[in-house]
This record gives structure tokens, C-alpha cells and sequence, in this order.
């Protein structure tokens, strides 16, 4: 059965790939990581953690940091560039919150970014180790809860990797299914169900299958946009696939920055590419309906 779900998997990112490369312009792939430092990006964190010893920042009684470290300020050295496994990677230590974001906006591409965890956790120790993709990212840095640009985001966490979550002010549809504990999952057969990032019970809908390499190995996802439509790919397995892509004012969706986000877990990522979408992959059409 192992060997069966393999092989199906490979075809699957075979048949991805093939049907991807009719719909790509043809040498157009952008690098947003050069391998080199994080020219093209900007830092964002949020209020350091109390275990964090940041000199001149002022703590209330509690010991909690009052103001949030903002662009460009990362004293702690959150974000570094290294070389992992043998190759340039994007070391992000986890110690706090915050994303990094290009400074370009994009629309209707294909974005592959590959990622593996680190050991270290600045959470709870027995939650799972959490960060994301945010896309479609507008609006200013801290806009939703402190924290997040209004923005669609590819949920990145041990045991949940590919499960699309709203954050802000977005709505996006999916066919999906709720279970006995009232939580959407991305379901083909499913009915359709409008997540909505600002409504906490409808924010989330639960990947359809999950295709994670164990903790230690690298995973590849990607993000297909093409218009107002939306898949996203974990190792070759489509996790989630939402059309319909809206702000909540009901303006159509279709652009924006991406963003590495961070929630107090070390994570590493690399080989972060960007191709320009002329349509969507039949493929994923199908395997999506």
C-alpha cells in the first residue's frame, strides 16, 4: 500500500509538472532568494518574546515588551543566511513572530518554495512547530492582530502542512466537507463553502491529504494562482484547491506580496522561485474538481 501511494504520488507531481511547463512563458523563472542575502525582502516582527533580551526596549510590570520591533529591525537575528545540507538557505532562528516579505507584489504565477524544520520551539513545547506562506498579501505589516498583513495563507505545521487558512480581510470558496467536530476539510465532492478570514470558525479549511516528509527532510510546496483561482501543492499532492479569491469588500483578489511567516519555531527555506502563469494546469483543474 506504501509503495502503491508512492508511485501515484510521483505520477501525480509528473503529471503537475507536464502540464505546468505548457502553461509557464518559457524562461521567465525568478529567484526571490539569491542565495546570497535578503535583497528583495523585508523583516517585520512583532513584539519580542519575554524570554528575549533585546537592550533599550522597554517591558511593562510583567516583563512583557510593550512595542513591536516593526521593518527592517531584527536586533535578535531572527533571519540569517546559511549554508544547510549543503546549500544557501534562509535560517530563520523562530524567536518570535513576524514574517519576511518581498518587497515586489505578483500575480497569476506558480511559487515553489522548499522548507525543513529546525529543533528549536519558543512556544509551548508539546504544540506542533507552526509558520506559513502568506500570498496576496496587502495592506501595512501588523494590520490584522498585531501581527499579519491582510492576506491568503498556505499553512505550514508538523502534522497541518497544507491547509489554507484566511487571514484578515479575505474570502476565498472551496469545496469542502465538515466533520463531527465542525471543522471544514478540502473534499472535491464536497459542498461550497466560503472561508472567511475574519470569522475565526470559518477561517481554515483542513488540507484534503497530507504528503509531509518527516521532520529533518525538505518538503516542496507550491502555490498556483491563475486570476481569482487558487491550488496549493504539497510534494506533488494537491492539499487545497479555493476559487472566487476576494477581499472582503467583495473586490476580486488576484495579487500581491508573498510572505515567510515565522510563529516561534525554527524553520529553514530555500530554493524559493517564482514563474508567471499564463493559465492554470489542466491538471490541477481536474485533480482539484
Amino acid at each position: 500500500m506504501i509503495f502503491k501511494r508512492a508511485v501515484l504520488a510521483l505520477a501525480m507531481s509528473v503529471a503537475i509538472g507536464a502540464a505546468m511547463a505548457s502553461s509557464v512563458r518559457a524562461g521567465q523563472q525568478q529567484l526571490l532568494f539569491n542565495g546570497k542575502d535578503l535583497a528583495g525582502w523585508e523583516t517585520w516582527l512583532w513584539t519580542p518574546l519575554p524570554v528575549s533580551e533585546v537592550a533599550g526596549m522597554e517591558r511593562d510590570a510583567k516583563g512583557n515588551y510593550l512595542k513591536a520591533l516593526g521593518v527592517n529591525n531584527d536586533p535578535l537575528g531572527v533571519f540569517k543566511v546559511e549554508t544547510v545540507d549543503g546549500a544557501p538557505a534562509i535560517h530563520v532562528s523562530g524567536e518570535g513572530f513576524g514574517t519576511l516579505t518581498t518587497l515586489e507584489t505578483f500575480s497569476n504565477y506558480r511559487l515553489s518554495v522548499q522548507f525543513k524544520w529546525g529543533e528549536k520551539k519558543f512556544g509551548a513545547a508539546n504544540r506542533p512547530r507552526n509558520g506559513g506562506i502568506l500570498f496576496h498579501a496587502h495592506g501595512s505589516h501588523g494590520e490584522v492582530g498585531g501581527r499579519w498583513m491582510n492576506a491568503h495563507q498556505y499553512q505550514v505545521e508538523e502534522g497541518g502542512c497544507g491547509d489554507y487558512i484566511g487571514v484578515g480581510a479575505v474570502i476565498a470558496d472551496a469545496t469542502a466537507k465538515a466533520g463531527e467536530d465542525k471543522r471544514w476539510r478540502y473534499d472535491a465532492a464536497g459542498e461550497i463553502f466560503s472561508f472567511r478570514g475574519n470569522v475565526k470558525e470559518a477561517a481554515k479549511c483542513l488540507r484534503g491529504a497530507g504528503a509531509e516528509v518527516a521532520h529533518g527532510g525538505w518538503n516542496t510546496l507550491e502555490i498556483y494562482c491563475v486570476g481569482d483561482e487558487i491550488v496549493q501543492v504539497l510534494n506533488g499532492t494537491v492539499t487545497a484547491r479555493l476559487t472566487k479569491s476576494r477581499k472582503e469588500n467583495g473586490e476580486a483578489l488576484t495579487g500581491g506580496k508573498i510572505a515567510l511567516q515565522i510563529e516561534a519555531a525554527e524553520i529553514y527555506f530555500r530554493e524559493i522561485t517564482v514563474e508567471p502563469l499564463r493559465a492554470m494546469p489542466e491538471a490541477l483543474r481536474v485533480a482539484g474538481k
